[in-house]
């Protein structure tokens, strides 16, 4: 888990899904469709998973032959809180 959801979620899945990606020379511009779950921990194998439906839009430069991040955006269009049975964590 990410260090800034750490103690938040006792789970997390981040799901990227369709992209699309414009290139005009040495800049880019993506948009990236991605669900992300965030499951707590309400004790007894229940949960709530908070499910958010978001896209992250991008600027991207080629720097010496590699892609980079300018800037990016989060956008989320809709959340959805959920009941969720939680599994054991695997053993060993």
């Amino acid at each position: 888990i990410p260090g800034m959801l750490r103690g938040r979620y006792a789970r997390t899945l981040h799901q990227v899904h369709q992209q699309t990606v414009r290139i005009e020379g040495d800049s880019a511009e993506a948009e990236t469709y991605c669900t992300a779950n965030h499951v707590s921990d309400q004790g007894a194998g229940r949960g709530e998973n908070l499910v958010w439906a978001m896209r992250y839009l991008d600027r991207l430069r080629r720097e010496n032959g590699r892609w980079v991040f300018v800037r990016r955006s989060v956008v989320i269009d809709w959340t959805e809180t959920r009941p969720a049975q939680l599994a054991p964590p695997p053993a060993g």
